[in-house]
C-alpha cells in the first residue's frame, strides 16, 4: 500500500501528545435530517495512552508492518498521538525512500531498533550514513534477497545491542547447474570483527557463511545455519568448538548445513544441557555423523529430514532409520522418554512422530520428535523392522499405524511389534486387509507371543472385504488364544468404512464368543 508520507514528514514542530487535551464527545451520534452523521467519532476523544496502545495493536496486525502509516491521516490528534509513541516508528522497513528512514529514526526517539533490508538499497552510503549513529539502538536486524550481498561489506561498524540477526538468500529454483541437493554454488561469506556484536543471540543465515572459528560466538541462545555448501563448511572439530563456547543454547536448525564427514580425533561430544529443539535436514549419514557428536538432553524436541542425493535416490533404502541414528543412542537422551509413536506411511514419505505423553502426538508443536524421509522408492519390506529397531529401547506403551501401505505381511506386524514390547494400546488408521495384523497378535512366533501386555486395540477404516469372510471368527479365534494366556484385552474397537459392514460384522459367526474374550467391545463405522 503506497501511502502518502510527506505531511508527515515535512512537519518539522514536534507536539508531544500530552500536551495535547483530547477532545470529549458524548457517546451518542448527532444525525441530521437524512440520517447522516455530524457528530464527531468517539475514538477521537481517547486518551493519548490508550490510543497509542491501540496504534500498536493494530500496527502488529499489519502486513508489511508499515501499513499502519494510515491511522495518521485521520486527524491532527491521531497524527499527533502516532508521532508521539516512539515504539510505533522503532519496526524500520528500509527502502529507497530516504525521508522515511529519517522519520522513523527520529520519531522512535531512544527505543531499540529492528530494522529490515528487503530488497537492494540503492543509495547505500546514504542509508548507512542515517543508521550507524543510531547504531548503539539496533536490536535486531534482518537482511534478506538481494539486499545480502550488497549490504554485507557495508556491516563493519559495532552494534552493541544488537541480539538477533538474520541474513537470507533464498535458495528458489535451483536447478542442477546451480547446485547439488537444493544447495547452491553460491554462498556469501560475512566476516565478523571480534566484539562487533558482544550481545548477538540469535543468528540465522541461509545461504550466508560465516567463519565458525571466530571467537566472538559465546552468547548464541538459537542458531539456524541453511543451505551452506560443502565447499565451506566447518569441520566437525571447528562447529563443535562453537557449541562448547555457547553453553546457553537452546535452539539448533541445520538444513543442508551439518559438518562433512571426516571423524574427529580422539572423537569427542558436546553437551547441550539447555537445548529445548533440534532441527536437521540432511543426508541421513550427515545426519548419523552429526548425533554421534552430541549428547541430547531428554527435554529437547528433535526433528530429522533425510534428503536422497541422486545416487542413494535410486538405490533401494533398505535401512534408513539404522543409516540415520547411530546405534548408540545412550546420547540421544528423549529416546528414553518417548511413550507414544505415530507411524505414517504414505508414498512417497514416511512419517515418525513420537512424544512423552498421548496428546503430544496430536499436537505438533509439543511432539518430542519428528523423522520423515522423502523418496518414492522406499522400500516398505523392511520399514516395519527398521522403526522396531529405533524404539527398542524406548518404553512405549502406544503405538498408531496408519497410510495407505500395502497390506502388511503377518510376520512384518510381528517384526513392527518386537520392538515395541512395552506396548499397551494400538491403534491402527489403514484401508488394510485386518486378515495379516490378527493372525500376528494371535500367534505365538519363536520368542513368543507380540505385545504380551496389550490392553486396547483400535482398528479403523476396517475393510469387510467381498469374499464372504467373516471377520469376527478369525478375530474371536486370536484374541481367545492370547486370554487363554492371560493378555486378555480390555477393550476393543472396530471402525468399518460403511455403515453395513458394521452391521454385517456385528451379526456375524461368533460375535457372542467375540464378546466373551474383551472386556468392552464397540463396533461402529465411519458412515453416518
Amino acid at each position: 500500500m503506497a501511502i502518502a508520507m510527506e505531511v508527515i514528514f515535512n512537519e518539522t514542530e514536534h507536539v508531544p501528545a500530552s500536551s495535547v487535551e483530547a477532545p470529549t464527545y458524548r457517546l451518542g451520534r448527532d444525525l441530521d435530517a437524512s440520517g447522516s452523521r455530524t457528530g464527531p467519532v468517539l475514538a477521537t476523544g481517547l486518551p493519548a495512552e490508550l490510543l497509542g496502545e491501540i496504534f500498536s495493536y493494530y500496527q502488529g496486525l499489519q502486513y508489511p508492518r508499515n501499513a499502519w502509516i494510515i491511522v495518521t491521516h485521520i486527524c491532527t490528534y491521531w497524527r499527533i498521538v502516532a508521532r508521539s509513541t516512539p515504539r510505533l516508528w522503532s519496526v524500520i522497513y528500509v527502502g529507497r525512500d530516504l525521508a522515511r528512514l529519517h522519520a522513523y529514526l527520529q520519531y522512535s526517539q531512544n527505543v531499540p531498533l529492528d530494522i529490515s533490508f528487503h530488497r537492494d538499497v540503492p543509495d547505500r552510503p546514504a542509508v548507512m550514513d542515517a543508521i550507524i549513529p543510531h547504531a548503539s539502538r539496533i536490536f535486531s536486524m534482518d537482511i534478506s534477497h538481494a539486499a545480502v550481498h550488497k549490504m554485507l561489506p557495508h556491516l563493519d561498524f559495532c552494534m552493541p545491542a544488537l541480539e538477533s540477526l538474520s541474513m537470507r538468500l533464498l535458495p528458489d529454483n535451483v536447478s542442477d547447474e546451480d547446485g547439488e541437493n537444493g544447495v547452491p554454488w553460491w554462498t556469501y561469506c560475512f566476516t565478523r570483527t571480534a566484539n562487533q556484536f558482544p550481545r548477538l543471540c540469535t543468528l540465522s543465515l541461509t545461504a550466508v557463511d560465516i567463519p565458525l572459528t571466530s571467537q566472538v560466538f559465546t552468547s548464541l541462545v538459537h542458531l539456524d545455519l541453511r543451505y551452506v555448501h560443502p565447499k565451506v563448511r566447518s569441520s566437525m572439530n571447528v562447529f563443535l568448538d562453537v557449541l562448547d563456547r555457547c553453553p546457553g543454547l537452546e535452539t539448533l536448525t541445520l538444513h543442508n548445513s551439518a559438518p562433512p564427514i571426516g571423524e574427529p580425533h580422539p572423537l569427542r561430544r558436546s553437551s547441550l544441557t539447555q537445548l529445548r529443539a533440534i532441527d536437521v535436514l540432511d543426508k541421513s549419514t550427515n545426519i548419523s555423523y552429526l548425533l554421534n557428536h552430541l549428547v541430547i538432553p531428554s527435554k529437547a524436541y528433535m526433528q530429522f529430514e533425510i534428503i536422497f542425493s541422486p545416487v542413494s535416490f535410486l538405490m533401494q533404502q533398505r535401512r534408513m532409520l539404522s543409516t540415520t541414528f547411530p546405534p548408540d543412542k545412550r546420547f540421544i537422551e528423549p529416546f528414553g522418554e518417548l511413550r507414544n509413536v505415530l507411524l505414517i506411511l504414505t508414498s512417497p514419505f514416511m512419517k515418525i512422530v513420537a512424544s512423552a505423553t498421548p496428546d503430544d502426538v496430536r499436537v505438533d508443536n509439543r511432539k518430542a520428535f519428528l523423522f520423515f524421509p522423502n523418496a518414492s522408492n522406499l522400500s516398505s519390506s523392511s520399514i516395519y523392522e527398521d522403526v522396531g529397531e529405533l524404539f527398542a529401547a524406548s518404553p512405549v506403551s502406544s503405538l498408531e499405524v496408519r497410510g495407505d501401505m500395502r497390506s502388511p505381511s503377518a510376520h512384518q506386524w510381528r517384526t513392527l511389534f518386537a520392538g515395541f514390547p512395552c506396548l499397551e494400546h494400538l491403534r491402527v488408521s489403514a484401508d488394510v486387509s485386518p486378515h495379516e495384523l490378527i493372525y500376528a497378535l494371535g500367534t505365538e512366533g519363536t520368542e513368543g507371543a507380540v505385545c504380551p501386555g496389550l490392553k486396547t486395540l483400535l482398528m479403523e477404516n476396517f475393510s469387510y472385504g467381498s469374499d464372504g469372510w467373516a471377520p469376527a471368527s478369525e478375530l474371536t479365534s486370536a484374541l481367545w488364544h492370547r486370554a487363554e494366556r492371560g493378555m486378555r484385552l480390555e477393550s476393543l474397537t472396530i471402525v468399518t468404512l460403511f455403515a453395513e459392514h458394521a452391521r454385517r460384522l456385528a451379526a456375524g459367526e461368533g460375535i457372542m464368543l467375540l464378546r466373551e474374550v474383551v472386556g468392552t467391545l464397540d463396533i461402529r463405522s465411519i458412515e453416518t
